[in-house]
């Protein structure tokens, strides 16, 4: 019954019938993993062969960049699912590595039980297209908004738009001319935005780093 609760709360079997869930469990693998602090589920750049959904605890989240020479670490907390645009596509790998940065329950579902099992219910296939459809929706918002942006928010949509989870604390290790190219803008406007931000109280500043104590409030 338990098991039935969890699984009814997440957005991707929202809308199922009691009897198909129970058909679900009786031929589908899914396995309840539970994770001690520091343990590594997954690393950036391995191969995404499952679905994942944080249940309970946290992960530390860490996305490097080599390009354009960032590192973006924030903390996931809510029950969610992590990186479904992964599985599938030209790039099926994980953009980030996460560490349980607690005690953790995490939820997986195989690739092949998904495409053999899962997907003949169009009401989950329904559901992964909408998590996938609203992921892509932000990120198209976020573009076309650029054109007439002021250096504040050019800054605050570069670190918005690399985020998994769309508040909570974040870190951005990056240098300021690096920062600046990213953004299309000169080293000294973009120190000027970060000084304003700062004076908001809207991030903290420290050497190569920015501080965003909640996302949600930039």
């Amino acid at each position: 019954m338990i098991m039935y609760d969890v699984l009814l709360q997440l957005p991707l079997f929202q809308g199922l019938k009691k009897d198909d869930l129970t058909q679900i469990l009786g031929s589908v693998k899914i396995e309840f993993r539970k994770l001690t602090e520091k343990t590594v589920i997954v690393r950036q750049g391995d191969t995404c062969r499952q679905l994942m959904y944080l249940l309970n605890g946290g992960l530390t989240c860490v996305q490097k960049n080599e390009s354009l020479n960032y590192e973006l670490s924030e903390l996931l907390t809510d029950t969610q699912l992590i990186e479904p645009y992964s599985l599938f596509g030209k790039h099926t790998t994980y953009r980030a590595t996460y560490e349980a940065c607690t005690d953790t329950t995490m939820l997986l579902i195989d690739k092949s039980f998904i495409l053999a099992k899962l997907f003949s219910y169009s009401i989950i296939q329904l559901n992964y297209l909408n998590i996938l459809s609203c992921r892509c929706q932000e990120l198209q918002i976020a573009i076309n908004a650029q054109k007439e942006e002021s250096v504040e928010t050019k800054i605050k949509n570069f670190i918005k738009q690399r985020c998994i989870q769309p508040y909570g604390e974040k870190w951005m290790a990056i240098k300021m001319n690096d920062l600046a190219t990213c953004v299309g803008e000169t080293r000294l406007s973009v120190s000027r935005a970060l000084n304003r931000l700062e004076s908001n109280q809207l991030i903290q500043l420290s050497r190569g780093q920015i501080n965003i104590r909640n996302l949600e409030c930039l």
